[in-house]
């Protein structure tokens, strides 16, 4: 198994690691980072240790970010954190060295703080909407698969940059983990995903293109969108339309529980309502009165 370059650890070196910290509502399960600083004239390394790095985990991880490195379009999409290499302490391989973004936050956090504007939110969003496009427009394969807010970052010039690649699928065959695919019970009944009775995921174009539409929904609903059931759902979808928002918005949102091929969301901002509250709270109260 070959690798662009690794880096050797000693028990003590790894010990004396200073964890690098991640807010208190993220929750990983496969993975703890610490800083990795190997070279003062080179940028911070991250270390991407993981709880279990068994053999066939490792060469999975290898081998997509190999695929995604020998890439030329993929390379250049500068918002993309590709690992650097692989970090070995006895001899074993126990994670990856990941370039840290400075100054940055998890895009998911920034979601959730009500002292940021819904302008910027979409603002953000819309840079993850573009990114998303590029990569499912590839004539070969490349899937985020775990396409959710919290895999991205936004440094302090509102750039945002795409992590967990090591996760993410490269011309592979592979069922895979998703956040939203998961635990979306209504897309059993659509034939076009490809989600297993487990809730692995075979990633496709529909499927990426899901998970960029509910992180747009969640952002409108103010909800985790995937949890409402779907008779809701269309009516929340009738409320929207009530409301003003723009086909642009309603057609990809309409698609998303039918056998129709899923339509990225764009334009977000051109076709909401300026100040107009159309959080599924808002519409939950029209059911009231």
């Amino acid at each position: 198994m070959t690798y662009m370059n690794e880096i050797m650890l000693t028990k003590r070196a790894l010990d004396r690691l200073k964890h690098y910290e991640l807010h208190d509502s993220i929750l990983s399960t496969e993975s703890e980072l610490y800083y990795l600083k190997v070279y003062y004239d080179k940028p911070n390394l991250l270390l991407k240790k993981l709880f279990t790095p068994t053999d066939k985990i490792i060469e999975d991880k290898v081998r997509t970010i190999e695929e995604i490195s020998s890439r030329k379009e993929l390379q250049n999409i500068k918002e993309l954190v590709v690992p650097k290499g692989l970090v070995v302490l006895g001899g074993q391989p126990i994670g990856l060295s990941i370039e840290e973004v400075s100054n940055s936050e998890n895009l998911g956090v920034v979601l959730q703080n009500p002292n940021i504007s819904m302008c910027k939110k979409i603002k953000l969003v819309s840079k993850v909407g573009k990114i998303v496009e590029k990569t499912t427009n590839f004539k070969k394969d490349f899937f985020f698969t775990d396409l959710h807010e919290y895999n991205f970052l936004v440094d302090d010039k509102d750039h945002i940059f795409a992590v967990d690649l090591d996760s993410s699928a490269v011309n592979s065959d592979r069922a895979i983990a998703s956040k939203y695919l998961a635990v979306d019970r209504k897309l059993r009944r659509v034939n076009k995903y490809n989600v297993t009775p487990s809730g692995l995921a075979y990633p496709d174009k529909n499927s990426e293109i899901y998970c960029y539409n509910m992180i747009v929904l969640n952002l409108l609903t103010g909800e985790r969108s995937q949890r409402i059931r779907i008779d809701d759902y269309y009516d929340y979808l009738m409320f929207l339309e009530r409301s003003g928002v723009g086909d642009a918005i309603l057609d990809p949102l309409s698609r998303m529980y039918t056998e129709q091929d899923n339509i990225l969301i764009k334009d977000i901002k051109k076709n909401i309502p300026a100040k107009k509250d159309i959080s599924y709270k808002a519409y939950k109260k029209t059911l009231i009165r």
